[in-house]
């Protein structure tokens, strides 16, 4: 698993410092609510309505996640879904 290498500034909390590495602004959201919620599950529809964008969209947010190792795929019937690892903390910058 391929661990996301942010680029660190002074003051920055991880949240900031992941924005730098080309995280957008849905995507820390989801982070940080994440860390709130632990074994909260997202779907790519959940993503979409809370952020307002479209399918693809927030398909490609959560999979970019995924693919970073900040959030882990899994599948409950059709529809994919997103967990928190359960080291997502130590896997965050700071």
């Amino acid at each position: 698993m391929e661990r996301v290498q942010p680029v660190l500034v002074a003051g920055a909390d991880a949240t900031e410092a992941l924005w730098m590495e080309g995280l957008n602004h849905r995507q820390l959201a989801l982070l940080r609510h994440a860390l709130s919620h632990p074994g909260f599950r997202y779907s790519v529809l959940s993503h979409q309505n809370s952020h307002g964008v479209s399918h693809q969209t927030a398909r490609s947010d959560l999979q970019k996640l995924a693919a970073s190792g900040l959030l882990t795929a899994g599948k409950d019937g059709r529809p994919q879904l997103f967990r928190m690892p359960e080291d997502l903390a130590m896997r965050l910058p700071g």
